[in-house]
């Protein structure tokens, strides 16, 4: 256990912290964070912050389940943390899971710091067991003195609006998910919880980084603002707090609500995101960089949110089409008039080559392709790009689908000779983000159809033809380019 300085214990002895209990139990209901007798998932470091919170939840009468994350960052020292909580736990009855992340910590995506990538991970797996185990609240431990120091950084980080609002009470843990992050300590202050903690005896363990000044949040918590408070002989901190949940409002309610049709992210549910350049370029700066930043937390939820981002982003819409800007999880394109944030979750590309009989079906990543047998003869050869006609001698291999590779020829339907796949759909037009996605019917390894663009001219329907086979690409959804 961490001991309490003298201070500390005068403090509390002769201050004690006012009624942390009851003012959370307040704030909960003021911002309907949960309801009364929920379970509450807890992610508990072993610090003062979250083995206060775990302890106040209990004392209110909320049910609480417990995680632990050692990241394997600080050897026996988090080994420690986990043996504190752990024993809190089983002292309570409390159920407690703990994860061993070092493996997940060593696989940081590049330009992700230590703090963001470790936060992602712990998220991820609260939003897991909560999910697993029908729970739909999961708290943290953040307090006044962490939402201001979120609005300092957020500033030095030039993350626009949004950024002004710091950490809310309560928001959705992944985007569009129905489990909240909670946050019922964001009521109290950092010396209160710390002289409650003294007062009711409960016992935690300090992380020694959290003295150092090698990161950002560091240096503001121990030099920027104890100079301001100095400085302004004022405690402005309940004042940040304030001034963040005032600005809910505004980035919710009022900037939305002046987004042209094409731009209201809310509306925009498919898989990727598309924003007009046309619609962009009509918006105010400020504005369209809040729009920029909401649009890459929607789709690239881990990519770094700050200026920078949106600088980058900026510049591919005066750049040439097909370029794009990446990150570890996801990349945002530049389309012939528009931008396209695509997350790496979204390439479905489903099973390297899947087989198709004739009068039979394959689902692939773009829809349902159907082989079928014509009875008698076709009366119209014009199909729309969604379906061909081949002449069945001709299929003389095997039928399949997969995805087109580097290298791909074919003789696309009314041409002489063979053309690169790449080379197609550059004519074509095909955004560069919707590549990677189509994918080609093959006859052993001789391509027949680019499914919805073209099929091979070698295959198609004569005066010869004594079968005809209809393949048609179903359940597609819309294009939009």
């Amino acid at each position: 256990m961490t001991e309490p300085s003298a201070t500390l214990i005068l403090e509390a002895a002769f201050s004690p912290a006012q009624d942390i209990p009851g003012r959370v139990r307040e704030y909960i209901v003021s911002h309907s964070l949960f309801e009364d007798g929920a379970t509450v998932m807890l992610g508990v470091s072993g610090g003062v912050d979250s083995m206060t919170l775990l302890y106040v939840l209990q004392f209110i009468g909320y049910r609480v389940r417990v995680l632990h994350v050692n990241y394997g960052l600080r050897d026996k020292e988090a080994d420690k943390d986990a043996a504190l909580v752990r024993s809190y736990c089983e002292t309570e009855g409390i159920m407690f899971t703990e994860i061993a992340a070092r493996g997940e910590m060593s696989r940081r995506p590049g330009g992700a710091s230590i703090q963001a990538h470790a936060r992602s991970i712990r998220y991820r797996h609260l939003a897991d067991i909560a999910g697993r185990e029908g729970i739909r609240y999961v708290a943290v431990a953040h307090h006044m003195d962490d939402q201001a120091e979120t609005l300092l950084m957020n500033l030095q980080r030039q993350t626009g609006f949004d950024g002004l609002v710091g950490m809310r009470p309560t928001r959705p843990i992944e985007y569009a998910s129905r489990i909240r992050l909670v946050r019922p300590f964001l009521c109290a202050r950092r010396r209160e919880i710390e002289r409650f903690a003294v007062e009711h005896r409960i016992r935690w363990r300090e992380d020694a980084s959290n003295a150092s000044l090698d990161f950002l949040r560091g240096r503001i918590r121990h030099q920027i603002l104890p100079a301001l408070l100095e400085e302004g002989k004022v405690d402005f901190i309940p004042e940040f707090t304030g001034f963040a949940e005032g600005m809910v409002d505004f980035v919710d309610n009022v900037l939305p609500g002046l987004m042209p049709a094409g731009l209201r992210l809310d509306e925009l549910n498919d898989q990727w995101g598309r924003l007009p350049v046309d619609l962009l370029v009509d918006l105010p700066e400020s504005v369209r960089n809040w729009l920029l930043l909401r649009a890459v937390r929607k789709w690239i939820p881990e990519a770094p949110l700050r200026k920078s981002t949106v600088a980058a982003i900026e510049e591919l819409m005066e750049s040439q089409v097909g370029r794009r800007v990446e990150y570890a999880t996801g990349s945002v394109w530049r389309e012939r008039n528009a931008l396209k944030f695509v997350s790496d979750a979204d390439d479905r590309v489903g099973p390297d080559v899947i087989p198709l009989e004739i009068e039979g079906q394959a689902e692939t990543p773009g829809g349902i392709v159907v082989a079928e047998r014509l009875q008698g003869p076709a009366v119209n050869f014009e199909t729309p790009p969604e379906e061909i006609l081949a002449d069945e001698e001709k299929l003389t291999g095997s039928l399949s689908i997969r995805a087109w590779k580097a290298g791909d020829r074919f003789q696309p339907f009314g041409m002489s000779g063979t053309k690169k796949v790449k080379s197609f759909l550059t004519d074509a037009k095909v955004p560069p983000s919707r590549r990677s996605s189509i994918r080609v019917l093959c006859e052993g390894s001789n391509i027949v159809w680019v499914l919805g663009y073209r099929m091979d001219d070698r295959y198609r329907v004569d005066e010869m033809t004594k079968q005809i086979v209809r393949f048609r690409l179903v359940d597609v959804p819309p294009r939009k380019e």
